[in-house]
């Protein structure tokens, strides 16, 4: 058996200062050949694009610099811009995110998808932070998820994390942080808090946290460099 690379992020998105600067080494590192890339369709930061570009509706500046531009440069006519349309274009952004790093790792292949969902999230909604987790897989590979805790892995790593915490898996969302600046990795979670109404955010590290970003992201927030509106933080060790 080989192993596959797990990651949760937003929308499942590639983007972001931190992650696209890490991904090849991480990659390379454990011989990633393919890479999944699996987006869901009731995915709140398509959403949240939607919102900005066909509904006027405005969200924080940090927020919108990360998310939105990708889309608008894509766009003849953002006001037109259909949710389905929105998807094509997440997929599409993602992919040639992903193909920018071929010759710079060992990936080869490339997969994005999106997936139906169905239901919602009901009741207190847990935020879990931490790093990137490895899973048993036929061939070595990568795999990015939603946070959503409906979008699951093939061997409900995550799920298995929460339950591990004393989470209830069903209602905890999580982000994966690689190494790199503590402001640069706070997109995520700040979105997370301020548009699906998180009010818990835990952070654990693990045995695989080598580069001490969940100490350097709890840090942050301890001094006020991150901050996460009305939300209770916790860490567990």
């Amino acid at each position: 058996m080989a192993e596959s690379l797990q990651f949760k992020r937003a929308g499942a998105f590639l983007g972001g200062h931190n992650f696209k600067l890490n991904a090849p080494a991480l990659l390379r590192e454990l011989g990633v050949e393919t890479l999944e890339v699996r987006m869901h369709k009731d995915c709140g930061a398509l959403k949240l694009v939607h919102s900005v570009t066909s509904e006027s509706n405005r969200i924080d500046k940090q927020t919108y610099l990360a998310l939105v531009p990708p889309f608008l440069r894509r766009m003849r006519d953002p006001a037109a811009a259909t949710m389905e349309r929105i998807e094509g274009i997440g997929r599409s952004i993602q992919r040639d995110i992903a193909m920018q790093w071929i010759g710079a790792s060992t990936l080869k292949r490339v997969f994005c998808e999106t997936n139906f969902s169905s239901g919602k999230v009901e009741g207190n909604r847990t935020l879990l932070l931490t790093v990137p987790i490895i899973e048993w897989a036929p061939t070595n590979t990568a795999v990015v998820t939603c946070m959503d805790p409906r979008c699951k892995t093939r061997g409900n790593g995550f799920d298995k994390l929460a339950e591990s915490l004393g989470l209830n898996p069903d209602t905890t969302y999580t982000i994966t942080i690689v190494k790199g600046p503590a402001i640069q990795a706070a997109v995520d979670p700040v979105a997370a808090v301020r548009y699906i109404g998180i009010r818990k955010v835990v952070l654990f590290a693990g045995k695989n946290d080598r580069d001490h970003v969940i100490d350097d992201f709890h840090m942050a927030i301890r001094r006020r460099e991150v901050f996460l509106p009305n939300a209770d933080v916790e860490r567990y060790d």
